[in-house]
C-alpha cells in the first residue's frame, strides 16, 4: 500500500483519476489501475472492496503472467 500527498503530487493524484479523498486504487506492478474506489472505506468495506474485485485482479494477474510467457518465447 502506498500514500500519497495529492497536494504535493497533483500530477500523480490526476493520473490516477483522484477525485476524493481518501482514494484506494489496486495497481498492477507497472502502476496501471486495476480498479480504485474514493471515500473512506471501514474496514469491512475494504475486505467487501477487495474481495468484490478479486475476480478482476485475478485476470489482471493471468493476463501479465501470460504476456511475460508469451514474452520469454
Amino acid at each position: 500500500m502506498l500514500k500519497i500527498d495529492s497536494d504535493k503530487q497533483a500530477e500523480l493524484a490526476e493520473h490516477y483519476g483522484v477525485s476524493s479523498l481518501p482514494t484506494m486504487a489496486v495497481l498492477e506492478t507497472n502502476g496501471d489501475a486495476v480498479t480504485s474506489t474514493g471515500g473512506f472505506l471501514s474496514a469491512g468495506e475494504l475486505v467487501q472492496f477487495l474481495r468484490g474485485n478479486e475476480s478482476t485482479m485475478k485476470q489482471s494477474l493471468k493476463a501479465r503472467a501470460q504476456a511475460r510467457t508469451k514474452d520469454r518465447r
